[in-house]
């Protein structure tokens, strides 16, 4: 739990203590190109939509309720989100 707790105030997110106790065991690691590791922060890429919602609502209903949250990766998609539906 310390562990955990430390990286979060370091801007590094674990997903549970187990997952950091096998951390250890790791010998590969394959990274996206979606800035995370290279900015230090979440960014969306891209989306796709697989029904008949267009991009311009999907957009607005997840910017809408992502808005207030303080996550980095809700972060990111808010950000994306502004970026896509200015005019």
């Amino acid at each position: 739990m310390v562990g955990t707790g430390l990286g979060a105030s370091q801007g590094v997110l674990i997903k549970n203590a187990e997952s950091l106790e096998r951390a250890h065991r790791i010998t590969t690691m394959v990274l996206d190109k979606t800035g995370t590791i290279t900015e230090g922060k979440p960014n969306v890429v891209g989306i796709t939509l697989f029904n008949e919602i267009t991009e311009q609502i999907l957009l607005t209903y997840v910017a809408s309720l992502e808005n207030k949250s303080e996550h980095p990766i809700a972060k990111a998609i808010v950000e994306y989100a502004k970026e896509r539906t200015q005019p």
